[in-house]
């Protein structure tokens, strides 16, 4: 499995940052938490595009295969059992 840290945080958007940093320490993150949460810290709400742009580019769509890192359900940002494993199997 890919990298994230190198690969998908290269320094230009805050929101997948925010959105992995969250769902490691919490296991989930909501989608109302995440756009009252940016709002807060950078003074703008994330749109629905953005959202989609995030998950996208956390799971590579735009680089290469597609990976099974992050998807959302019930309006939460969770990592996919596959991820969580590979975290495992690499400690």
């Amino acid at each position: 499995i890919a990298k994230p840290s190198k690969e998908i945080n290269n320094s230009k958007r805050i929101e997948e940052s925010f959105i992995l940093k969250q769902v490691l320490i919490n296991g989930k993150l909501s989608i109302k938490e995440f756009k009252n949460s940016i709002f807060n810290l950078y003074g703008f709400t994330p749109t629905q595009a953005t959202i989609d742009s995030c998950i996208n580019n956390i799971n590579f769509l735009f680089i290469r295969k597609k990976e099974k890192i992050i998807y959302l359900e019930n309006n939460s940002f969770q990592f996919h059992k596959e991820f969580i494993d590979n975290l495992k199997n690499s400690a």
